[in-house]
C-alpha cells in the first residue's frame, strides 16, 4: 500500500478541488430533485385526471402524452447520469493529486 504524500502549498489546492466537486454533487442533486418533479406531477396529474373522469378521455392522446412526459423524464436522467459521471471524474483528478505522481 502505497502512503498518500503531498507536496507544501498543494494540500490547499486538493481541498478546494475536493470542495468543488462536493458542491457541484450536492447542487446536482437539488437539481435533481427540481428537473424531476415538474414531470412528474404533470405525469400524475394526466393519470389521476383519467382516473376520475375516463369518459372523457381518449385514451390513445392520454398515451400519447404520458409517454412524452416519460421520455422527458428519460432525458432529465440521462443528463444527471452525464453530469455525475463528469463529478466523479473531477474527484479523480484529486485523487492524481493526492498520490504526488507529478512534484510542482
Amino acid at each position: 500500500m502505497h502512503a498518500i504524500t503531498t507536496h507544501p502549498g498543494r494540500t490547499d489546492e486538493i481541498a478546494q478541488r475536493v470542495a468543488f466537486v462536493l458542491e457541484a454533487q450536492c447542487r446536482l442533486a437539488g437539481d435533481a430533485a427540481h428537473a424531476l418533479r415538474t414531470p412528474l406531477a404533470a405525469l400524475r396529474t394526466e393519470l389521476e385526471e383519467a382516473r376520475l373522469h375516463p369518459e372523457h378521455i381518449d385514451l390513445d392522446s392520454l398515451l400519447a402524452r404520458t409517454l412524452s412526459a416519460v421520455d422527458r423524464l428519460q432525458r432529465v436522467v440521462e443528463e444527471l447520469r452525464l453530469l455525475d459521471a463528469a463529478s466523479a471524474a473531477g474527484l479523480a483528478g484529486c485523487g492524481e493529486r493526492l498520490r504526488g505522481h507529478s512534484p510542482r
